[in-house]
């Protein structure tokens, strides 16, 4: 397929408004941005994916990717990517120069492109894909100098009938040169129907951690035959899990919030939660959870209208801080986003589109 995904620098600023038209006869949208937070009209689901740098926030919509930078001083857009001929956006991931966008066809068939920054403005350079149909590669994605590690959540292998579909899987890709080479795909120990495998990648000194719809988590390691499946953590269930450090986070369908520490030796010590959170709304997504260094940020989505702010204090985590949305129909938070300085959060409420900079 040809690769029609693009970054087009278009914005105008008129009294802090700035127009962005889609195509000729779409209407177009009108971002407004003020010193504390960005509001958005006429946008397609702008924010329901968030991703941040040390001085850029990237905004994901249905069909788009808008790039603000911000700092204590204010905000400012300086690019969109609008990749409406390939698809919808279901993942965004920024490391050391290098943009990871995860987007699904119209057929379920995920693709991750990566976009390079030069000058100042992220230009396309490559895509990624299994080609697999319905297979969600790019669910989730991480990255470090020599390993990328990619979730494709609803593969189904050809060993499993379409009635038992969706056990997931992940892909190890490896540094050749400046290019990512295909190492090995991996499923779960037990692959079942609906395990959504690979929904959640992380990758932590020589292990890669990956989760599912609540199936133990699977640690990888490299052994004397590269990566392989190193041990099962059985009692530890992931909906959804995150990473600061040696500090993990995840949430559990029956115990709601918990939290664990990976050790030199390799073996995992219990955190403690003290904080009474209402997760009663929690719904399937890879987002619930944003850390930073000793902070983490916590949503429920699924019409959400609470997040949290916790801190590790004295190796336990306490509840810092709650943000509230008003409670007006529809209104509701769809991402989230820790930085060095700001909570960030995006949702919607009364017709409009938000993305809100809390500094804690």
């Amino acid at each position: 397929m040809k690769n029609s995904v693009y970054g087009i620098l278009i914005f105008q600023v008129l009294i802090g408004i700035t127009s962005c038209s889609k195509e000729d006869n779409d209407p177009k949208t009108e971002v407004k941005i003020e010193s504390d937070k960005i509001i958005c009209e006429m946008c397609d689901d702008f924010g329901v994916v968030l991703e941040a740098n040390t001085n850029q926030v990237f905004v994901g919509g249905r069909k788009r990717v808008w790039i603000f930078d911000y700092s204590l001083q204010g905000n400012k857009l300086v690019q969109e990517i609008d990749f409406s001929n390939e698809g919808w956006l279901t993942n965004i991931l920024v490391n050391e120069g290098s943009l990871y966008l995860g987007i699904n066809d119209n057929e379920g068939t995920g693709s991750v492109h990566q976009y390079l920054e030069n000058n100042s403005e992220w230009q396309y350079k490559t895509r990624y894909d299994i080609g697999r149909s319905e297979d969600n590669f790019g669910d989730d994605i991480a990255v470090t100098d020599n390993v990328m590690v990619i979730g494709a959540s609803a593969l189904w292998d050809e060993s499993f009938s379409q009635a038992n579909s969706d056990p997931g899987s992940f892909y190890i890709y490896t540094k050749e040169g400046v290019d990512w080479k295909l190492n090995k795909e991996f499923y779960a120990q037990d692959s079942q129907a609906d395990d959504w495998f690979g929904n959640d990648v992380v990758i932590w000194n020589d292990l890669i951690l990956v989760g599912g719809l609540s199936i133990p988590l699977h640690m990888y390691g490299l052994g004397d035959n590269g990566w392989e499946l190193s041990w099962v953590e059985a009692e530890i269930l992931p909906l959804d899990l995150a990473s600061s450090e040696d500090t993990f986070l995840y949430i559990t369908d029956s115990d709601g919030l918990q939290s664990f520490k990976i050790n030199t030796d390799g073996t995992i010590t219990s955190i403690d939660v003290n904080a009474n959170l209402d997760l009663f709304n929690l719904g399937y997504s890879n987002d619930n959870i944003s850390m930073h260094k000793n902070y983490a940020l916590i949503s429920t989505f699924n019409e959400a209208q609470k997040a949290y702010l916790l801190k590790l204090e004295n190796g336990v985590w306490v509840l810092d801080r709650t943000f509230s949305i008003e409670e007006v129909s529809g209104a509701q938070y769809y991402g989230i986003k820790l930085t060095e300085d700001f909570a960030i959060l995006s949702g919607y409420s009364e017709g409009k589109s938000f993305l809100n900079f809390e500094e804690y």
